[in-house]
């Protein structure tokens, strides 16, 4: 049986093998706090040790279905 830390060690592994990126958000401390490879190649950097709002509207944005821009205190990651 693997410890909590080996665990983590082979997820995160594998999500690095996603093509697609991925980011896992912490909604209670409101962060980013993990980010995959493919995430880190767009983004150009690790958000994992900041909180999400320094990555939004910075280097990415969001777009609801009419075409406009969703607040960065509309996003799943700014509610608890």
């Amino acid at each position: 049986m693997m410890s909590g830390d080996e665990q983590s060690l082979w997820l995160y592994t594998i999500l690095d093998l996603l093509p697609k990126p991925f980011f896992l958000l912490n909604l209670y401390e409101k962060r980013v706090t993990y980010t995959n490879a493919a995430a880190r190649k767009i983004l150009g950097a690790d958000y994992s040790t900041n909180p999400a709002s320094q990555a939004y509207l910075k280097l990415f944005w969001v777009y609801d279905t009419n075409g406009s821009l969703v607040p960065m205190e509309n996003l799943p990651s700014a509610r608890t």
